[in-house]
């Protein structure tokens, strides 16, 4: 929580912003949009394997275990940044 607001820096809205962005293609290059919940709703309830690591729409970076799969704790951080500009990273 390097600004100290009380939201830790991986929950940031920038950053959970960057990582939503699932698909970089044409318009949806700086978007959170329709293309990344498509992406993102593949993935749902997808896990890691045993050698892989972070899955890309595993947004609240759980590191291992249950919560490294693609669940609801990472839908809540997805809805919270949808149809919203990115800082394009």
């Amino acid at each position: 929580d390097a600004d100290a607001d009380g939201t830790g820096d991986a929950c940031e809205p920038e950053a959970v912003c960057g990582r939503s962005n699932l698909d970089v293609e044409e318009f949806s290059t700086l978007r959170v949009d329709g293309r990344d919940l498509a992406d993102f709703a593949r993935a749902f309830g997808t896990c890691p394997g045993p050698a892989a690591g972070l899955l890309p729409a595993n947004l609240d970076l759980a590191p291992g275990g249950p919560a490294a799969c693609v669940g609801l704790a990472d839908f809540h951080l997805f809805m919270s940044v949808f149809a919203r500009t990115c800082g394009g990273e």
